[in-house]
This record gives structure tokens, sequence and C-alpha cells, in this order.
């Protein structure tokens, strides 16, 4: 019978609850020999490559998983995807929440209201605090709005009011501990007799920020978080805090997916309850207390674990050590260029750092993300290595497979239970593929900030390798080039009295150089230009200023764009540019380039005349490739531009007469 195969949808594993909550899923899938895969898909707006990390999202389907676990609805964005036609084959994954009240599917959700007011009330009633300064999450998150609300209630109902300016909206990161102490004491808001952080990650990291300022807990003011992760109970300061028990979170997600794959019913909702832990952020333990954990409900003194306190020192050293391997692995990496070389160095430190599995695929094309566009996942992907410790793949690597059928091809991993974590591999606005691994016993962020730059290092070597293959490619090209120009005996591709290329030339190279470019899977655009008011200059100074005005702005053209892009001179005072890999958003810099040439010229030389041009510009791609449709297109573009100007008088002033003594 095969394995269950569970998933788990989070942003990351870089906040400390987080990796609780993962670490909770995959204890509880281990004791049942389930498989886990982890698909890490960024947070909402948190980044420009929002879009890139959801692709991974793609993979969430019957071919993959069994049962999905999302942290929050926030992360349910594959129902909102319109799917493939292959996708809609496949039944829908059924899902559950985790800590969350969720709308579109069961969710567990833990009670915390009742115990968090009575951690707020106990600031007041036992420590006597009236003054108080809050920092949230990002207000549209559902947490921030449920958590705040229980504040500032149970702050009322002690007839306390909370001014806004104390209630700063962060993030639920130690940065936003960070950010929020800069703004209270900038604006006269600090020190404070509490500051109540909605979650732990951003009280250890206001506790930290503050005691680097010279200002010590609970001494000088008190902190009270949230969700009682890992590190509250481990830095020097403990918090104070509210306990979700993550670990039976995890224990009751994975009960139910069981339910759920076993084709039984289960409660829209489960309820667990949460407890308050008092540490030494508030003032209940001594700072030198090293034995007790926290003082619970009824005030008894729960003490750490055997060993605990032990155990934390030895984990920091261990630590240490493991980050000087990152940097030991990073450095060997980063001398390693392209995929034939960055392949074998990987390879080579995945024992070192514990890895017990890890494969790549890379897409047959590379996929260009729009904001108004959706994504599919491709037919077709190529295995570019496999790695499984103490054994040998049977997957052939460079082989071609199908991924919307599997992660990999059959024989990539041997067939045991496992946890995958998934990566998508992305540079600016193209996703060449993905990345799988299994981690070993190193902690969860160190592999997590580790693949996220193998990663960037493979997307580095695939482009490295596919300009080294460009490069190649016009290297053979010039060879045909002075192999043809032999042969033709004298017909002419360049322009004689700007050395640019001629129309002929334009149109040869132009052609070659977009069907090359969208092969390669990269974008352009081509320009007509035209430059202003050279009638005037042939009138009014000769014709040897108006080849001077030519020449000029071709030697412009040519400094403004780049060795590889085509230039031409279609005849008079006609330009062609094709250039590869630049947007819509670089044409204003292309103008203002020019622009800033043509002064410059203008200044150290002095001439009767200024010079100045206008361009049409249109985008090539995959589905818009004809040289000649597209320079039509262009010429059109550029006739709009000179009545824009003729309509502004732009033209009026070009001719500038010397100034007279």
């Amino acid at each position: 019978m095969a394995r269950k195969r569970l998933g788990i949808q989070l942003s990351s594993l870089v906040s400390d609850y987080n990796i609780d909550v993962f670490t909770a899923v995959e204890n509880a899938c281990r004791k049942k020999h389930y498989d886990l895969i982890l698909f890490e898909g960024g947070i909402e707006n948190d980044n420009p490559s929002e879009k890139q990390q959801q692709f991974i999202y793609k993979h969430i389907n019957r071919n993959n998983i069994d049962c999905l676990i999302v942290s929050s609805e926030r992360f349910n964005a594959i129902e909102k995807a319109v799917k493939s036609p292959e996708e809609q084959k496949l039944a829908p994954v059924p899902r559950l929440c985790l800590t969350e009240t969720a709308e579109l599917m069961p969710f567990i959700r833990c009670d915390t209201d009742a115990p968090y007011a009575a951690l707020i009330s106990h600031m007041i009633e036992k420590h006597g605090c009236r003054k108080f300064n809050i920092i949230t999450g990002p207000k549209r998150h559902i947490d921030t709005t449920s958590r705040l609300s229980v504040c500032l209630d149970t702050l009322a109902r002690h007839g306390i009011k909370v001014d806004v300016t104390r209630i700063f909206e962060g993030s639920y990161t130690e940065e936003g501990g960070y950010d929020a102490l800069d703004y209270f004491i900038a604006n006269g808001l600090f020190p404070a007799d509490c500051i109540i952080c909605l979650n732990d990650d951003i009280a250890v990291g206001l506790e930290d920020y503050a005691k680097t300022l010279g200002f010590k807990v609970p001494e000088h003011f008190r902190i009270i978080g949230f969700n009682d992760t890992s590190r509250a109970s481990f830095s020097y300061v403990t918090m104070s805090t509210l306990s979700i028990h993550t670990e039976e979170h995890g224990r009751a997600a994975v009960t139910l997916a069981e339910q759920i794959m076993e084709g039984k019913g289960i409660p829209p909702q489960t309820k667990l309850s949460a407890t308050v832990k008092y540490r030494k952020s508030c003032g209940c333990l001594d700072i030198h207390d090293h034995e007790t954990d926290y003082i619970n409900a009824e005030g008894q003194k729960v003490p750490f674990p055997a060993m605990e306190d032990r155990y934390e020192k030895a984990e920091i050293y261990t630590l240490a050590h493991d980050i000087f391997l990152m940097q030991r692995f990073f450095d060997n990496l980063t001398a390693s260029l392209t995929v034939q070389t960055v392949v074998p160095e990987l390879k080579s430190w995945f024992p070192t750092l514990h890895i017990r599995a890890c494969a790549a695929a890379l897409f047959e094309r590379r996929i260009f993300i729009t904001s108004d566009k959706d994504f599919e996942l491709p037919s077709r992907a190529e295995l570019l290595f496999c790695y499984e410790e103490h054994a040998r793949p049977t997957a052939k690597e460079f082989s071609i497979f199908n991924p919307q059928q599997g992660l990999f091809p059959q024989g990539t991993f041997a067939d045991r239970e496992r946890t995958l974590i998934v990566h998508s591999l992305y540079y600016d606005n193209f996703i060449y593929g993905y990345l799988a691994f299994e981690p070993g016993d190193l902690p969860k962020p160190l592999y997590d900030t580790t693949f996220s730059m193998v990663a960037n290092m493979i997307n580095s070597a695939v482009m490295c390798t596919e300009r080294l293959a460009v490069e190649r490619h016009q290297s053979t090209m010039l060879r045909q080039l002075q192999k043809s120009n032999s042969r033709l005996s004298g017909i002419s591709l360049t322009d004689e009295l700007t050395k640019l290329y001629n129309r002929r030339g334009v149109l040869n190279f132009g052609q070659q150089t977009i069907d090359l470019a969208v092969e390669m899977g990269n974008r352009g655009h081509v320009f007509y230009a035209d430059m202003d008011g050279l009638k005037k200059v042939n009138d009014t100074f000769g014709h040897d200023a108006g080849d001077l005005a030519i020449t000029t702005m071709g030697k412009i053209l040519r400094k403004t764009f780049r060795n590889q892009d085509v230039i031409g001179r279609m005849g008079g005072d006609e330009f062609v540019i094709i250039a590869t890999g630049i947007d819509n958003a670089f044409l204003p810099r292309i103008r203002e380039r020019i622009d800033v040439a043509a002064d410059q010229w203008y200044a150290t030389t002095k001439p009767d005349f200024r010079i100045n041009i206008s361009f049409g510009a249109v985008p090539f791609d995959e589905e818009h490739t004809d040289l000649e449709k597209l320079l039509a297109e262009a010429d059109k573009l550029l006739y709009e531009e000179k009545l824009k100007k003729h309509s502004r008088s732009a033209t009026k002033d070009l001719l500038t007469p010397p100034a007279r003594g």
C-alpha cells in the first residue's frame, strides 16, 4: 500500500513560529510514517518576487500529495489560480487550516481570547503597568485584528486608553521590534511601563535591540509576547507570553489529515486551549533564575526539563560551527560559474551539510511572469541533477520528464519516507525551474538560508551558461559572416558615413538577433528613430554640417546601446536599433542617456546647431518576431512622437546661432 503523502504550505522557515509549526507537523508525520512536503511560497506582497515564489504552489495536486495543511487561509492562493486542462482532470487536494479561523476549509483554532486578556490584566494588577505601547503586524492580517481587539478591550476594562500614536504597525518579525523601538524613541513614546508585542518574534527583536541601546528588561520596561516560540524560553530575558501549544496543534492537524485521507468526515472546526506563561520579561521570574522555565496561571514554578540548559549551550556552539560550514560552502561555490561546474561542487558539499537528498529540475523554456497573466506548470522539464545520501539514484540526470505528473522522474529518490522542502528557481521575472531537498539535523533556518542562496547560485550558473552559449553562437555567426563577406564580393552591409549597419545589415542581423533572443527566452525592443530638424541644419549650414549631425548621432547611439545590440542607419536621418533584454520601464532612461550625450557634445564642441532625435519603440517576444512588421509598428509610433513634438513647437529652437561679442 502506498505511503500517505502530506503537504504543508508555509511562507518560509525564517520565523520562530513557522519553524515550530513545521517541526510539530514533521514530528507527527514521522510517528505515522507519512511523507511530508513543505511548499514555501513566500509572504503575500512581501517582496517583488511574490509570483515567482508562489509558482511552487502549482505542484499542490493529487500527483504529489494526498492532503494539504495550510498555516493560514491567506496561503490558500492555489484555489484562485486558473487551472490548466491537465490540472482540471485532477480531483482537488483536500485541505485544512492550522491555527486560524477559515471559511473555505476545516480549521483548528486555539481559544486565546480569555488567556490573553488574563496576561494583559496581570501586567496591570500584578505589576502596576498603566502606560502601554503596542507593536502589531500588518493591519490586514487576521491575527492583528483579533489580538489587537483583545488588547484594547482588556485595557479599556481597566480604565486605560491607548493613544493611536502608541500603536506601531510593523511586521511579525524581529525587524518589527527594531523598527518599533526606533519609532517610539523618535516620537518621545519610550520608555513605557509595558510594550505588548503581538508575537514572540517581535518581542525577542525588541529586547535584543533595547539591550544594545542600554535599556534593560524588566528594569526599564516590561514586555509580553504571543505564541511561546522556542526562543521565548531560551532568550537571555525569557518572554512572558501566551502558549498555543504548537506541538499539540501539529499532532491534531496530522490526525485530522489522516481522517480526511481515509475518507472520514471531520468537524468544520476543532478548538484547542491556550495557557499563560509568566517569565522574566514581565518581572515574575528573577533575571538570575536559570532553573525555572515559567510560572503558570496557578502561580506554580515549572522547571526546565532535565539537561535543557546544558543542551542550550551545546546548541549555541553547534550553531556557530554550522554557520562556519555555510560560509566555507559559499566561498567554494562562488568560484563555480557554469552549470557544469556548480553541480559537482554542490554534490561534494551535501554530506558535510548533512543534506540527505536533493534534486533540481529546469523547465524546457523559462517562464516569463507578469502581474496580469496567470502561469501554467509546463509539461516538459529536465532533471538537472539528483543526489541521495548513501544511495545511487536510478533516474538519469539531464533526462526529460513531465512535471505535471510528479515533482521528479521515478527513481530520482530512493523509496523511503522523507520530508522534502521545495524552492522555485527564478531570476527577475523569469522562472527556470525548481529545487527540492531533504534536510538533515542542522537548524532549519540554516537550511532555508542555504538553499535560497543555492537557488541563486544555480540561476546565476544557468544565465552564465546561456551567455557563453550565446557568445559561442555569435562567434560562429561571425566566422560565417566573414566567409559570407568573401563570397559576397563587395556587397556591403555597412553605412559608409556612420560605419553603422546599413539597411541590408539591419534587416539581416536584426532578424537573426530577434530569433536568437527569443530562442534563449529573452525579449527586447525594436526602435525606429528620426533626427529632429536635420533639414533646417542642411538648409542653413550646408550638407557638411548635416553629415556632422548624422555621424555624431550615430556615435551617441553606439554609446547609448550595447555592443550586442544591432544599430543601423536606414538612410537619410533615419536609424534603427534592435536591443535585447530591455522592457518598457527602461525606455525613459534611454531617452535620458541620448539627451545627456547630445548636451555634452554641444557643450564641448560649441557648434552652430543642436541635435536631437525622436523614436518609436515596440517590444518583441515569442509571439512578435517579424522584424519588418515590428519596424512598421515602430515607424507609426515615431510618427505620433513627431506630431506631439511639432504641436509643442519643440524644434523651433534647434538652430542656435553663436553668441556675438
